[in-house]
């Protein structure tokens, strides 16, 4: 009897897309990594810190609200 084989609609790609944090988390995390290793005094390549850096900042200046509070 032949094997049966079952094409699902949906890719791998598209389950993955589906369950991975957003962009935006994932450079915050990658970020916070960059940081914890200069803060060690590992060198990493300059345009990289530069990003980082910038976003460090822009995050300072637009701080995420915290109990309750509201930004507007």
């Amino acid at each position: 009897m032949p094997e049966t084989v079952i094409h699902h609609a949906t890719s791998y790609a598209d389950h993955r897309l589906a369950e991975y944090p957003s962009v935006g988390d994932q450079l915050d995390a990658l970020s916070k990594i960059a940081l914890a290793l200069e803060a060690q005094g590992i060198v990493l390549p300059p345009d990289a810190m530069a990003v980082v850096h910038r976003c460090a900042d822009i995050k300072a200046r637009y701080r995420k609200p915290t109990n309750g509070e509201t930004h507007g």
